[in-house]
């Protein structure tokens, strides 16, 4: 699994989970899968979390779910 981190960079206007995580929040962790369209992109760890169904993959290890936009980056065990 590779080490990460995950941060919260925009909310949807049309969230689903609307204000659930705040923008900005940042998760670290380990990466299960790299995410995939129409499944949840989950983070396990001390703080684990497990967005809603990615619905796009974006640019520069960016992803669109049905609340959020998240942004992977990619650390050193």
């Amino acid at each position: 699994m590779k080490k990460i981190k995950l941060t919260k960079i925009k909310e949807l206007k049309n969230a689903l989970h609307p204000n659930n995580i705040p923008v900005n929040n940042e998760y670290i962790g380990y990466m299960v899968d790299e995410p995939k369209i129409g499944f949840r992109f989950n983070v396990s760890g001390d703080n684990p979390i497990s967005t809603s169904g990615v619905q796009e993959i974006l640019e520069n290890n960016t992803f669109k779910t049905w609340s959020s936009i998240y942004k992977i980056e990619y650390l050193n065990d």
